[in-house]
């Protein structure tokens, strides 16, 4: 259940989000979100037979075109995955869900999944809700998160101050940043803006 997707918003939530970062157990979704369905595909037939034409998604996500011809069966996680993905904004819903689609993943697929699904909202006004542990790639879809838990919002609102709160552990980067707290440098989850505020800091 790594894409899931629905036509029906009937929770006035999403009306003017695009994108929600979401920790949380896939059950809490039913207090959000209705008819939830999945992305299910043959794994005896080739990706071909479910996407005869959508090269310029394959070339967006970083895919060969040659993945057209390989059965779904013989597909790499990722791949499957990405594949899924695309198959998803193919059927233009009202929302589509990622769940933890980040595991296994690495940082640069990563950050083309979350350029991909911003490039789809503005060309098909799709919304996304995504599902991860992870502060950072969260922080890469939108800073504010919403937390639940057996079914009650433990916390909405911006990750740096979560995680400031220990409303979330803190990841390797906050933990890195601690250790050169000396420096002064403000929390954040992105690789590039520490490196600036550590350069800025020397200056």
């Amino acid at each position: 259940m790594e894409i899931m997707y629905t036509n029906v918003l009937s929770n006035h939530y999403f009306e003017t989000k695009k994108f929600l970062s979401f920790m949380g157990d896939i059950k809490d979704l039913k207090l959000l979100v209705d008819e939830i369905k999945e992305v299910n595909f043959d794994k005896s037939k080739t990706v071909k037979s479910y996407l005869p034409q959508a090269d310029d998604y394959l070339k967006a996500l970083g895919l060969k075109l040659t993945i057209l011809e390989v059965k779904i069966g013989e597909l790499a996680s990722t791949d499957l995955k990405l594949i899924k993905l695309i198959k998803a904004i193919l059927l233009k819903p009202k929302l589509i869900i990622l769940n933890n689609v980040d595991i296994g993943i690495n940082d640069r697929v990563n950050n083309r999944i979350s350029r991909f699904i911003r490039t789809m909202n503005d060309s098909f006004n799709i919304k996304f809700l995504v599902i991860s542990n992870n502060p950072v790639f969260l922080n890469m879809i939108n800073r504010n998160v919403l937390i639940m838990k057996d079914g009650i919002i433990k916390y909405q609102g911006d990750l740096i101050i979560a995680i400031k709160q220990k409303i979330i552990p803190k990841p390797p980067i906050i933990k890195m940043i601690d250790l050169i707290e000396s420096q002064k440098i403000d929390y954040t989850l992105d690789d590039k803006e520490l490196l600036k505020a550590i350069y800025r800091s020397v200056e």
